[in-house]
This record gives C-alpha cells, sequence and structure tokens, in this order.
C-alpha cells in the first residue's frame, strides 16, 4: 500500500469506528457511508451509475461478495474490520491495496450457524460482474422469503 493510500484508509478506519459506520467510500473529496447491516449499502452504490474508480473504502466485513463488488467498482485501497482469504486474494488480483484487522476462512451468517448466503451465492464466481448478478438475485429471494415469513396459508 502507498503511503498516500495508508494515510487515506488509516482515516476511513478512524471514521468508520467513529462514527459507528459500515460502510465509507472516499475519494478525496467527496465522503459516501452506510449504516446498514449486510451487503445491500455496497450493492446500492455499485449499481448507481456514479463512479467510484479510485476511491478508497473502509468495510466492517469483507467476504468474497463484497471484494468482487469492489473490484467491479474500480476501488483503489480497502480497510476491512474481517475479511476472508479469499477476498484478499480477489482484491490483490484487481490491484486494490488491502489492510485488515482480522483475516478468516468463512464469513458465517448472522444466526451463526452457517456460511453467510453471499459467500454462498458468489461460491462459483470468478468475475465481478456475475458475482453483482448472483449478489442481487440472493438479495432479492431473501427479502421474499422475508415478505413472506409468518404468512399462513387459508385455502389450497
Amino acid at each position: 500500500m502507498k503511503t498516500n493510500e495508508r494515510a487515506v484508509v488509516s482515516e476511513l478506519k478512524e471514521l468508520l469506528a467513529r462514527e459507528n459506520l459500515t460502510l465509507v467510500l472516499f475519494n478525496g473529496e467527496e465522503y459516501y457511508t452506510s449504516r446498514e447491516r449486510g451487503i445491500s449499502p455496497l450493492l446500492n452504490f455499485a449499481e448507481s451509475g456514479k463512479s467510484f474508480r479510485g476511491f478508497a473504502a473502509a468495510d466492517k466485513i469483507v467476504g468474497k461478495a463484497a471484494a468482487f463488488l469492489y473490484a467491479g467498482m474500480g476501488i483503489s485501497a480497502l480497510y476491512a474490520e474481517v475479511i476472508t482469504r479469499e477476498a484478499v486474494k480477489i482484491c490483490e488480483r484487481n490491484n486494490i491495496a488491502v489492510e485488515y484487522g482480522v483475516l478468516t476462512d468463512n464469513i458465517v451468517n448472522r444466526a451463526g450457524n452457517g456460511i453467510c448466503p453471499m459467500e454462498e451465492a458468489v461460491r462459483r464466481a470468478s468475475e465481478p460482474e456475475n458475482a453483482k448478478s448472483a449478489v442481487r438475485n440472493k438479495l432479492r429471494e431473501l427479502r421474499n422469503e422475508q415478505r413472506f415469513k409468518g404468512a399462513k396459508k387459508i385455502r389450497s
């Protein structure tokens, strides 16, 4: 990581903690932030039509799914509080300088009893675009499941 990237990433790391954020994007002039959990805010930024090429980012949790989104966005530097080994490899292949707090093998789901559904969704992905499509589809599926959770069938 270059000296100027290291300074920016350090600033974003502090901002992430101080403001209780889950995601920060910064290009030296503009900040984009989120406090939402999960990958939805990152996908929203990735699909916003705005160019994030050259931005630095700080994120709470980065697995393969998020790493592919960052790669597709053209992020140049990334700090992750928790990151998977596979995500580090994706960042390195896409010339994203990476710093992290904890390196792990897997991201677990919110219940803590299995692999994160986004990681499952991109298991076979090899490029940012097909990973983005897999994440979008999985989010849609999970939202539909949530919408019908607790609904009762009255008649067949």
